[in-house]
């Protein structure tokens, strides 16, 4: 089966090139199942009626991080809400997603982790604890995929080596940066350090780098802006998995530049 997880999609810009690429390419590769991180679809959050776009383009999953759902009246909520993932081990959520996937008569399970470090909340509960006691208590299928949204490299990775050989897939996201480190650890785990974003090519962080470089001169929070730049890059990692035992057997980046209309 073929997995494709795409990477944090940043504002306006990132939901015009999802709803633009991925139908087709979905089709033209035969993916299974599509999961993608989209905490800053509306910035610090996600609404429902972005979520909505993003699910009829063709996305599964849509995991939410750290920020979440932002609140708002929507008629649309109870309906596009089942496809938002908060994180298992936020304060009050232990949510996780069980997903039949019809090609091969099988269901998947999409679990979003928040890691500990530099991530502003002292309070997230330890995500090596928090998926050692899910397994041990819901591991019913052998395809567990795994969406670790940290921002240390050092507690991504060594995540992935203590999952080795209990899931499927581990994939980082948060930092929007893509890294070049994907591997398939020697107990079948697939693993990437940061799958990236789909945002503004000439950005910072899908951001526009002048309201970034703002931020860092006066040494406060101001609001980001929103590039209008046309040119997207869309980062996402492509999974093959057994279907049978659930280990990973190739595991590759797809990267891309858009130009949106």
């Amino acid at each position: 089966m073929k997995i494709l997880m795409i990477g944090d999609i940043v504002r306006e810009p990132g939901i015009r090139a999802v709803r633009q690429f991925l139908k087709t390419y979905r089709k033209e590769n035969n993916i299974d199942l599509v999961i993608a991180n989209g905490e800053n679809a509306d910035g610090d959050g996600i609404k429902i009626k972005s979520a909505k776009i993003l699910v009829d383009s063709g996305i599964d999953i849509i995991t939410i991080g750290n920020h979440g759902l932002i609140k708002e009246a929507d008629q649309n909520k109870e309906k596009y809400d089942n496809y938002l993932l908060p994180a298992l081990n936020k304060k009050g959520s232990c949510e996780f997603k069980e997903i039949e996937i019809e090609s091969i008569k099988k269901k998947a399970i999409i679990i979003n982790l928040l890691g500990k470090i530099n991530m502003g909340d002292e309070y997230i509960p330890d995500p090596f604890e928090s998926i050692k006691q899910f397994l041990q208590r819901n591991a019913k299928t052998n395809i567990i995929i795994i969406d670790m949204h940290a921002e240390s490299n050092e507690e991504k990775k060594a995540l992935g080596y203590y999952l080795d050989g209990k899931v499927s897939a581990v994939l980082g996201t948060h930092t929007h940066v893509p890294t070049a480190d994907v591997q398939i650890f020697e107990k079948g785990t697939a693993y990437v350090t940061d799958v990236g974003m789909v945002g503004a090519y000439n950005s910072v962080i899908g951001v526009t780098y002048e309201s970034s470089i703002k931020r860092f001169l006066l040494q406060r929070p101001i609001p980001f802006d929103t590039p209008i730049d046309k040119t997207i890059q869309f980062n996402s990692i492509l999974i093959e998995i057994d279907p049978i035992n659930g280990k990973a057997i190739k595991i590759n980046r797809i990267d891309k530049i858009i130009e949106i209309s």
